[in-house]
């Protein structure tokens, strides 16, 4: 919210007004991602926020799925709903058998009518590399921390720079 929200040409609901809304504290999604007690713990396929809801987007849009489920919690309070993600993977780099982390960011926007109006998909590579060997990385697990961090870094700066021209016609679709 401090970093981002000045950047998108809409007005965004309070984080607290979502979070303590009793709708969105009932929420339970479709693929039981919200009943994981684990999910603050490192190397959980969700990390989220204590009060935050971890959300698995449906492959279908139906008035079941996840996303449509959230869309119609807020749709009498809003002119849309936004989704975003984070997470990293291992990438081949140019140089033969070396590998590195890739970070990446998803914002998708749906409209109150269900209807996705922006996907915003960015990516950034860690500038370190680590060998890998018949695809496998070879590192020391206090290796991978470092490079995460600095493909976060990169992705932040590329996000800061572009995001207002990309969340521009999502205003208008809204």
């Amino acid at each position: 919210m401090n970093d981002f929200a000045a950047q998108f040409p809409f007005e965004l609901l309070d984080e607290d007004v979502v979070l303590n809304d009793e709708d969105y504290q009932n929420y339970r999604g479709r693929f039981n991602e919200s009943d994981d007690k684990d999910r603050g713990l490192f190397l959980q396929r969700f990390l989220v926020p204590k009060t935050y809801k971890p959300l698995q987007e449906s492959l279908f849009k139906t008035k079941n799925s996840n996303q449509m489920q959230m869309v119609s919690l807020f749709e009498d309070r809003s002119d849309g709903v936004m989704f975003v993600s984070m997470g990293y993977e291992f990438i081949r780099k140019p140089l033969p058998f070396t590998a590195g982390i890739r970070a990446y960011c998803r914002i998708k926007i749906w409209n109150n009518k269900g209807k996705r109006v922006v996907t915003v998909n960015e990516y950034a590579k860690s500038k370190q590399s680590i060998p890998i060997i018949a695809g496998i990385p070879v590192m020391k697990p206090e290796k991978l921390l470092p490079m995460c961090i600095d493909s976060s870094n990169e992705l932040m700066e590329d996000l800061h720079r572009r995001l207002k021209k990309i969340t521009r016609k999502a205003a208008r679709k809204l």
